[in-house]
């Protein structure tokens, strides 16, 4: 025979689990709803906050991870940027490249192999780079990130000084990106990424950036970053 409590308990948990099934609905849809607004909120600021900007650069620790190998590369170096489309990436080795963006052309340098490629700026391979990717965040053009991504507000961490918002982006287009889904770290004291996640959409490859250091509008001029390619390095034109 059943004993007399576990019957007891058994009736008890019965009205729960209905309150369960039938309270959630309405809670969860309030959740997301808070959400949405508040990730309205997050890009607000980041577009409000970018009308001020005039270049930007930090140090960078980047972490290539290549998961099926369990196999990590670490390098450190910098960034450099000024509006409206200059860009300067220097990564030191292991990787040892460097890319540099202006309205017209992004160059990669490999000083591994002594070679340069040279894209127009409209090419898609071009805009499939990372360095790509870090430009259209500096811009703060969140309208356009809406017109190409899924966005999410996917994490708020409040342990710091200021709070940091992590937005989790997933491209609309199903084919022609290089990226399968992408996350943006904003530090709410500046509205820049203090870090960066790409997963590759073919294989088990993740691009890591960190952010440290961040500086702007210290009058950086955009004819330093002009690209000359160095003395005994091959051009290429994909």
């Amino acid at each position: 025979m059943e004993n007399l409590k576990v019957k007891i308990a058994r009736i008890l948990c019965l009205p729960m689990l209905i309150l369960i099934c039938l309270v959630p609905a309405k809670t969860f849809a309030q959740a997301d709803d808070k959400k949405d607004d508040e990730l309205d909120q997050v890009l607000k600021n980041v577009a409000e906050a970018h009308k001020g900007y005039k270049d930007i650069r930090a140090k960078v620790r980047y972490t290539r991870t290549i998961e099926a190998l369990d196999k990590k590369k670490v390098s450190n170096g910098s960034i450099e940027y000024i509006k409206p489309n200059w860009l300067h990436l220097k990564l030191d080795p292991p990787r040892d490249e460097e890319v540099v963006m202006d309205d017209q052309f992004v160059w990669v340098v490999s000083h591994n192999q002594k070679q340069v490629e040279k894209y127009k700026k409209a090419d898609g391979s071009a805009q499939n780079s990372e360095a790509a990717f870090i430009e259209f965040a500096y811009k703060g053009s969140t309208e356009e990130l809406k017109k190409r991504y899924n966005i999410t507000l996917a994490e708020k961490d409040t342990k710091g000084k200021r709070p940091r918002y992590k937005l989790s982006l997933e491209p609309k287009a199903e084919k022609g990106n290089r990226f399968s889904h992408i996350e943006l770290w904003l530090n709410s004291e500046h509205w820049l990424p203090d870090a960066m996640v790409l997963r590759e959409a073919e294989g088990e490859i993740l691009h890591e950036y960190e952010f440290v250091e961040i500086e702007w509008n210290k009058g950086m001029d955009a004819k330093d970053l002009k690209f000359i390619v160095p003395r005994g390095y091959d051009v290429i034109e994909p």
